[in-house]
């Protein structure tokens, strides 16, 4: 009983450390959430200005140097930008899939812990009714070293 108690003590603990895990993946998932819609804007609003900077070149051919050097600068910051959206992704997606492993763990944990809390209680029984067997067994005892007792005395007073 005091093993399954030592045991049944560790599973709470390894549940309280995993659903701790848990609620930090899904602080990181939220975070990493927010990240990559920072960057899906960061990536819209550089679109946006390679945009204005194609239109703006069309109109002023005087400074198409000037624009082709910010266009060049915009289409590296873009490609840049879908590297790190891409690196946000695939770090998103591993969050996502240590979040699910922490989930099966979490249920799976949750399972044995109701198993061993069953086995607990069955355990329990079983030794309230030993002891009740133990109390009977006493009592009987009890009875038989009296009567045991009272028939010495009958003799040892028939004896005399």
């Amino acid at each position: 009983v005091g093993e399954l108690q030592d045991e049944l003590r560790h599973m709470q603990e390894l549940k309280a450390q995993v659903e701790q895990q848990l609620r930090e993946a899904q602080v990181d998932d939220e975070s990493a959430q927010r990240r990559r819609n920072e960057l899906e804007i960061s990536i819209g609003e550089a679109r946006q200005r390679l945009l204005q900077l194609q239109e703006s070149r069309r109109a002023l051919s005087l400074e198409s140097l000037s624009l082709k050097r910010d266009r060049e600068h915009c289409t590296e910051e873009l490609e840049f930008l879908r590297h790190v959206v891409e690196d946000e992704e695939r770090t998103l997606e591993a969050v996502l899939q240590a979040n699910r492993l922490l989930d099966q763990s979490y249920q799976e944990l949750e399972g044995h812990t109701e198993l061993l809390e069953m086995q607990r209680r069955t355990l329990a029984q079983e030794v309230e009714q030993e002891r009740d067997l133990v109390r009977q067994d006493g009592r009987r005892s009890a009875e038989l070293r009296n009567r045991i007792d009272v028939m010495r005395r009958q003799i040892a007073a028939a004896a005399a």
